[in-house]
């Protein structure tokens, strides 16, 4: 049996060693990256854009830019060539009441996310993001396999 990683938002992982990761993913996002020939992974939790950052705040792996940017100073120091990352992402939720017209929290994480990849030429070999719906997930950071459960809002099971 692996070791138990609960991965909470502002939680960042790095190892070579398995673990099973679990988490609870809302509008935030869960990256995992990993490096198969080395067997080198992140995985981090992110809940917050960098425009809810305030300028005088220390720097957090809450929000995406600085733990996507610390990933790949990771990877950049080992000289793994960026190509050969496995990368998957999940969450990304919007409330169910939100405006289909209006910008949310959750399309901001997964457009900021979008936007580092494509300014790498990186595309993720798996996603589940957007929605009205969190995602519960079990993910084994040695072979990147990924449990995906949807979960359904409580105010939802009333009406």
């Amino acid at each position: 049996m692996l070791p138990v990683l609960h991965l909470k938002p502002g939680v960042f992982y790095h190892g070579s060693e398995p673990v099973d990761v679990v988490a609870t993913v809302g509008p935030g996002l869960v990256v995992l990256m990993m490096h198969p020939p080395t067997s080198q992974t992140v995985i981090f939790h992110s809940d917050l854009a960098p425009a809810c950052r305030h300028p005088d705040s220390e720097p957090s792996f809450r929000f995406l830019d600085t733990a996507f940017a610390y990933a790949f100073e990771i990877f950049k120091q080992q000289n793994i060539d960026f190509f050969e990352l496995v990368i998957k992402i999940f969450g990304g939720a919007s409330s169910p009441r939100e405006s289909h017209l209006e910008q949310t929290e959750g399309l901001d994480n997964v457009i900021l996310a979008q936007q580092v990849l494509k300014s790498l030429s990186l595309t993720p070999a798996a996603y589940d993001v957007g929605g009205a719906w969190g995602r519960e997930l079990k993910i084994t950071s040695d072979t990147g396999v990924v449990l995906l459960r949807r979960l359904r809002r409580r105010d939802e099971d009333v009406t």
